[in-house]
C-alpha cells in the first residue's frame, strides 16, 4: 500500500514541470522536488520489505531430509548455508555457550565419549571432535592421546600453540573461568640465576585452579586441583 502511494506520489510530482508552471506555481515545484527526495531516501527499505529481506532469519537452523542448514547474513540479504550429511545424522542441538545449531554427527544419539561436550575428548588413543555432546568425527593417535582437563585434547607429538598459557617451557600454575581462553597464570619465576621462586595461586571464587607443563608453547600436561596450585623450588608445580 505505501508502495502504490509513493507511485501515485510521483506521478502527481513528475506531472509538475517547469515547462508547464505558471506564475505563482513555485509551491507545487517545491512540493515536488521534496517528494522526490523522500522517495531516494525510503525506496531502498521499502525494496527491501518487498522482497521480505532474504531467504530465512539470521541465526535460524534446521534439518532438511539429512542436510544441515543454517542462516548466515551474506552482503545484502541472508541466506540458507548447507551441509549435506551424506551417511552421518543431521542433528540439531544446543552448545553449551547456548547457541543452538545444526550440524553432521556419526550418530543421532550423544556420544558418551564426549564427556567435555563441545571439545575434542580422548578416548583411549583416539580423538573424538565433539559438538553439542555429538561425536562429529574420530582420528586414530599413533603416539596416543593427550587428555587435557577442561582444555581441547589432542593426539600427542601434535603441536597447538598457545602463547596465552604457554611461555616458556616448564610448569605453571593456571587460573581458568568459564572461557578456555580467561586464563591467569603464575609461572616457573626463573631468575637469571636460574633459580626458581616458590608461589602459591590460591582458589578464587568462580575460577578453577590448574597445574600444568608446556612444550614449545604446547600443554601437555593438566591437572585440576581441588584447592590451590603452589610452585617449588625445582620450578614444577603441584596441585594442594
Amino acid at each position: 500500500m505505501e508502495l502504490a502511494c509513493c507511485r501515485r506520489m510521483s506521478l502527481t510530482c513528475s506531472s509538475i514541470s517547469p515547462s508547464s508552471a505558471q506564475p505563482g506555481d513555485s509551491v507545487p515545484i517545491l512540493q515536488c522536488s521534496l517528494c522526490r527526495f523522500v522517495l531516494r531516501l525510503i525506496a531502498p527499505a521499502l525494496l527491501s520489505a518487498c522482497v521480505g529481506g532474504g531467504e530465512c532469519n539470521h541465526g535460524e537452523v534446521r534439518c532438511d531430509a539429512n542436510t544441515a542448514r543454517t542462516c548466515v547474513s551474506s552482503e545484502t540479504q541472508t541466506v540458507w548455508q548447507t551441509e549435506d550429511c551424506g551417511k552421518k545424522a543431521c542433528v540439531v542441538a544446543k552448545e553449551a555457550a547456548g547457541t543452538t545449531v545444526a550440524f553432521c554427527a556419526l550418530s543421532a544419539d550423544p556420544d558418551p565419549r564426549c564427556s567435555e561436550a563441545d571439545i575434542p575428548n580422548c578416548a583411549g588413543n583416539a580423538l573424538v571432535e565433539c559438538t553439542a555432546g555429538y561425536a562429529t568425527s574420530t582420528q586414530s593417535c599413533e603416539a596416543g592421546c593427550l587428555a587435557l582437563d577442561a582444555y581441547p585434547d589432542r593426539c600427542a607429538g601434535v603441536t597447538a600453540l598457545d602463547p596465552q598459557r604457554c611461555g616458556p617451557d616448564g610448569y605453571v600454575c593456571a587460573m581458568a573461568r568459564s572461557s578456555l581462553y580467561d586464563d591467569a597464570t603464575l609461572g616457573s619465576g626463573l631468575t637469571p640465576s636460574g633459580v626458581c621462586s616458590e608461589g602459591t595461586m590460591p582458589s578464587t571464587p568462580g575460577y578453577v585452579i590448574y597445574s600444568q607443563r608446556c612444550e614449545d608453547g604446547s600443554i601437555v600436561a593438566r591437572t585440576r586441583c581441588a584447592q590451590s596450585c603452589g610452585l617449588l623450588d625445582d620450578c614444577s608445580t603441584i596441585c594442594q
